[in-house]
């Protein structure tokens, strides 16, 4: 990602744009068991499927039995209104039981549409939290070994504030990296007071113009769910 992609993407959270949240982190591994338990409830539901159709033809082949006793019993006693009685009854008794079996074959296929549904919705967010991840730790690290990468990022991300005096809020952890970077940086950096937001998470910045002046989050974080929000969603645009 470009420098000049970075200032655009904090423009684009500076106007308003909500940028995908990540939420508490998620257990990947047990994320990566869903696709076997999906599998699982499948095949449960094909099983009970292929069941309920044995049980019901069995069920009519047996009321078919059933019908011709009591159709030869009748016609050897002479009692038409048996016959007719035990075909009524074996019919009742079969679809009673066919109405059961597909209440169970409902409730299965509906446990495993909502567990779809469930993994569908997760999936994303597990993406968002690795990506995330990884972002932290390589920008960290680039923070450290080579300080002219954050003195360009901010440098950049100050410049998109017109304002004199801007106020570059950043995490309690973040802050005593930026400081002790700043003193030795000139330019726009002599009009800017650091100070700490103990709301924000590790690597996140919030930028603040003079008072009621501007104010957005910014830092590689933020950027980078932005990007993915594009990416994953389709609802990024460019300002």
């Amino acid at each position: 990602m470009t420098l000049s992609s970075k200032v655009i993407k904090a423009g684009h959270i500076r106007h308003g744009d909500e940028p995908v949240q990540l939420g508490s982190a998620v257990d990947v591994k047990w994320v990566s068991s869903m696709d076997g338990t999906m599998h699982e409830a499948m095949n449960a539901a094909e099983e009970i499927i292929e069941r309920a159709k044995a049980e019901a033809q069995a069920i009519l082949d047996e009321a078919r039995e059933e019908r011709q006793h009591i159709h030869q019993a009748a016609h050897a006693e002479g009692y038409q209104a048996g016959h007719a009685e035990g075909v009524a009854a074996g019919k009742q008794a079969a679809h009673k039981e066919w109405l059961k079996i597909q209440e169970v074959v409902q409730g299965v296929l509906e446990r495993t549409q909502r567990l779809q549904h469930y993994a569908d919705r997760l999936e994303p967010e597990v993406v968002l939290a690795q990506a995330a991840a990884l972002s932290a730790k390589f920008f960290s690290q680039q923070a450290r070994e080579n300080p002219q990468v954050l003195k360009e990022y901010l440098t950049a991300l100050l410049g998109t504030v017109d304002d004199d005096e801007v106020v570059l809020f950043v995490s309690p952890s973040f802050k005593a990296t930026v400081e002790s970077l700043a003193k030795e940086w000139a330019g726009p950096w002599q009009q800017v007071r650091v100070a700490v937001d103990r709301e924000l998470d590790a690597l996140e910045c919030r930028v603040q113009g003079e008072p009621g002046g501007q104010s957005f989050l910014a830092g590689p974080i933020t950027t980078l769910t932005a990007v993915l929000d594009e990416v994953l969603y389709g609802d990024y645009h460019e300002d």
